[in-house]
């Protein structure tokens, strides 16, 4: 019902959300398939609409055959204690940890919007999460200023990612915005060169206009990774400006600097800061 007006990251989320929710409201019923087959089941085809005209692999199709079988009725979500098992299983990550309290707040909200569409369709006489007495354990989100690079230790570290070859130029930039500018990594690539004013001296700006998330060739319309989208929180067409200082105006100014095309491919954002870091390290 939801899957045309959301974005492709939002997609991706509502069907990790709903295989969570799903395998907790399951019963008793031999022969299981096994976690991670379940998990592959429900997120990659039974939650994504854009894969149904494609072939289903038979160990999927015996999983969603067992899934249907071992699934609770709607009607038990009237009793207290299925919907607090629901509620246990998305504030719990998969290794049994506390899930971060983001997480909690997402996966609950994607459950809420799955009970109300069962009252619409008269599923369900009314939505039970409001007559539970239940609330997440809490988890610290506040950063360790410990572990924050300081000007000198991000400038090491972008000096690391520069040396790895061409694709270590590029990267230099994209590390760059996210640690002078704050940018999100998907507002960084789509930076382009119309969005900077970068004068020759002093503080320069970026005035931010979309952003290019990345969920998958699985969750968009056209099957490309990337979705061209507007500024998180904000309405279509609306800019962030931001100042950005005179270190980060020259690393942007010089020649080789990826804002005026894009690469072929998708740059490795995670195995580039891995690398620099094992290179600072040595």
């Amino acid at each position: 019902m939801k899957w045309p007006d959301l974005a492709a990251k939002s997609r991706r989320s509502t069907a990790e959300s709903l295989t969570t929710i799903t395998l907790a409201l399951t019963g008793s019923h031999r022969t299981c398939p096994g976690p991670a087959v379940l998990r592959r089941a429900l997120f990659g085809y039974a939650f994504n609409p854009g894969r149904a005209s494609q072939a289903v692999p038979a160990e999927i199709t015996r999983a969603l055959d067992w899934i249907a079988k071992a699934s609770l009725p709607v009607a038990a979500l009237e009793d207290p204690d299925t919907v607090r098992a629901a509620l246990n299983a998305y504030a719990r990550r998969l290794d049994g940890r506390p899930a971060a309290a983001t997480t909690t707040r997402r996966k609950r909200a994607v459950f809420a919007d799955a009970l109300g569409y069962a009252v619409e369709r008269r599923l369900l006489p009314a939505n039970p999460l409001g007559q539970i007495q239940w609330k997440a354990s809490e988890v610290a989100e506040t950063v360790d200023r410990r572990s924050v690079a300081n000007p000198a230790q991000a400038g090491m570290l972008l000096k690391a990612v520069r040396g790895q070859s061409p694709r270590g130029e590029h990267m230099e930039a994209f590390f760059g915005c996210l640690y002078y500018a704050a940018l999100r990594p998907a507002e960084a690539v789509a930076l382009r060169e119309a969005g900077c004013v970068l004068p020759k001296r002093g503080w320069g700006r970026i005035d931010l206009a979309a952003s290019q998330p990345c969920a998958g060739t699985g969750w968009t319309d056209d099957g490309s990774s990337r979705e061209e989208r507007g500024l998180k929180h904000r309405v279509p067409g609306e800019t962030r400006s931001i100042p950005i200082p005179p270190v980060f105006v020259r690393m942007l100014r010089a020649p080789h600097r990826p804002l005026r095309h894009q690469p072929r491919r998708a740059p490795v954002p995670h195995r580039t800061r891995r690398a620099a870091e094992r290179h600072r390290m040595g």
